[in-house]
């Protein structure tokens, strides 16, 4: 409202010290009109859990490399996103895909973020919420 704002600090690691905040807090105190109210604050964590199945052109052979590495895309994405930021489903999907040329086709077959399985779609978190990967599984078909 009139008369304050709001500082979200963006950890790179998910964590923020405390020293951090304290200093975050320390130098906005410096230049912060007086009579104006600071709002301090991290994000709220979403983990969001994802299963996925893969499949491969038959003249190939799944090995658990292509399916870490498939995981590893999808973290990759997730980690991508900053604060209030809507996860895409396909580009949830295209980072599968993305993984190696072999892959034919991907199915989503859960999707929860916090949790609770929900329509695969376009997932908006609230605008002080960051989606952070929670169990990632990626299975060949």
């Amino acid at each position: 409202g009139m008369g304050s704002f709001e500082v979200m600090v963006v950890p790179e690691n998910r964590t923020v010290s405390v020293d951090l905040m304290n200093n975050v807090d320390a130098a906005i105190e410096v230049v912060r009109p007086v009579g104006v109210r600071m709002f301090l604050k991290q994000p709220v964590p979403v983990p969001i859990d994802i299963s996925a199945s893969v499949v491969v052109d038959r003249t190939m052979v799944v090995d658990n490399q292509l399916l870490q590495g498939c995981q590893i895309g999808i973290m990759r994405y997730i980690n991508s996103l900053m604060p209030g930021e809507v996860l895409v489903f396909n580009k949830l999907i295209q980072a599968v895909f993305d993984v190696s040329a072999i892959i034919k086709d991907v199915q989503i077959t859960s999707f929860a973020p916090n949790g609770v399985e929900i329509l695969r779609r376009n997932f908006t978190p609230q605008e002080d919420q960051q989606l952070i990967p929670g169990t990632i599984s990626v299975t060949s078909a």
